[in-house]
């Protein structure tokens, strides 16, 4: 009986000192702003922070020229950047990724390692073309049978998000 009540004091000890440990963990993470940024990123990645905004906007000028943006994809670069994917109708040959950068000179400097100095890349299969404003960039690429089939809408898209911006 008393190496039951032993055990259920050591267990209850342990789990005491595990729970203060995570807590303290917790609140030096509040302190340190590193709750902070993961917020961020998380309203940021997930399209509800200052990058919604602009992404529910892309979406409703793509939909009112009946092209749904599908299969959404991020990814955060090296230096914070957050680029976000999306094929054209669901269409892998067709897609556009918008770059959000931290500021217009970042921009420059990334897209340029990217896609190298040209706005327009054509081959005889694919075709890429890179509207940028600001600190975004918006990069259409398309491939084989749908090789540059949107890039009126996209260039339309783009004109319109920049208006909607300034």
């Amino acid at each position: 009986m008393r190496h039951g009540i032993k055990l259920f004091i050591l267990i209850s000890i342990v789990i005491s000192v595990v729970g203060c440990a995570q807590m303290v963990k917790t609140e030096a993470d509040k302190y340190n702003m590193k709750a902070n940024r993961e917020g961020n990123l998380r309203a940021q990645t997930q399209g509800k922070g200052l990058n919604g905004h602009i992404l529910q906007e892309m979406k409703r000028l793509f939909a009112e020229r009946n092209i749904e943006l599908t299969n959404e994809m991020y990814a955060e670069g090296r230096g914070g950047e957050i680029s976000y994917m999306y094929f054209l109708n669901g269409n892998p040959q067709e897609f556009v990724t918008l770059h959000i950068y931290k500021s217009p000179k970042q921009r420059m400097k990334r897209i340029k390692e990217l896609y190298g100095k040209q706005n327009v890349i054509t081959t005889s299969t694919s075709k890429i073309i890179i509207y940028s404003y600001d600190k975004n960039a918006l990069v259409y690429s398309s491939i084989g049978s749908r090789r540059g089939a949107n890039t009126i809408a996209v260039k339309d898209v783009f004109s319109e998000l920049v208006r909607r911006l300034d």
